[in-house]
């Protein structure tokens, strides 16, 4: 009886114990895993700055300058009792100079300044009739030194001025005609005349200048090595 127990009891410790080793085979260990994050260096940005090298320029009229041109007597005429040719007292002393300045800003890049003047289109027949006719020369003009200002700015003094021409000797024509006799001849464009018919035709054509405007043109010029 006691042997029979021991077959039945056997078996069952048996199934036990193979259970009991596939349970454990079951389980298993979890490692979590977690969010992830590292900065790593982005990509490098190049940008570059802005150089405004524009330039401007203005012209101005120098301070306490009319610049009003004026074929006139000498500014020390005194008419004299010998005086044939009179300067009455409207007619003005003579002022043959003018000048400007121009400011350029932003000059560093500037590399200079240039100017040249022009009688205007309406009056060019009658200004080319005195300067043929030697009674006038063409105005010369100077540029002067640059000087700097603030905020980068500078200013160029412009002067120029007109002259008498070789007609005359290069003198105002009321010392010109007036060194010499009304009556006495002289040759012109190889004809003969007398002083006060050529001062008439001399003087007559400068009148027609009366009003003539003349354009200076100022060119700020850049540079542009820089």
């Amino acid at each position: 009886m006691l042997k029979r127990k021991r077959q039945i009891l056997i078996p069952l410790l048996s199934a036990g114990a193979i259970f009991s080793l596939a349970g454990v085979g079951y389980a298993a260990w979890v490692i979590a895993g977690g969010n992830q994050t590292k900065n790593a260096e982005g990509a490098t940005v190049t940008a570059y700055t802005v150089t405004d090298k524009r330039i401007a320029l203005s012209v101005t009229k120098a301070e306490n300058d009319s610049n009003t041109i004026v074929f006139g007597k000498p500014k020390d005429a005194t008419n004299k009792d010998t005086d044939w040719l009179i300067a009455e007292n409207d007619v003005s002393a003579e002022d043959l100079d003018f000048h400007f300045v121009a400011t350029v800003d932003n000059a560093a890049y500037c590399s200079e300044v240039t100017a040249t003047i022009a009688i205007a289109e309406a009056n060019k027949t009658d200004w080319d009739a005195v300067v043929s006719a030697n009674y006038v020369t063409a105005p010369t003009i100077t540029i002067g030194t640059k000087t700097m200002g603030e905020n980068g700015s500078a200013t160029y003094a412009i002067s120029g001025s007109f002259d008498w021409g070789t007609h005359f000797g290069k003198e105002n024509p009321y010392t010109y005609y007036n060194s010499k006799g009304a009556n006495e001849t002289l040759t012109v464009k190889d004809s003969s005349t007398t002083y006060a018919d050529d001062a008439k035709t001399a003087l007559t054509a400068l009148s027609k200048l009366n009003g003539a405007k003349f354009v200076l043109k100022v060119t700020a010029n850049f540079d542009t090595s820089k």
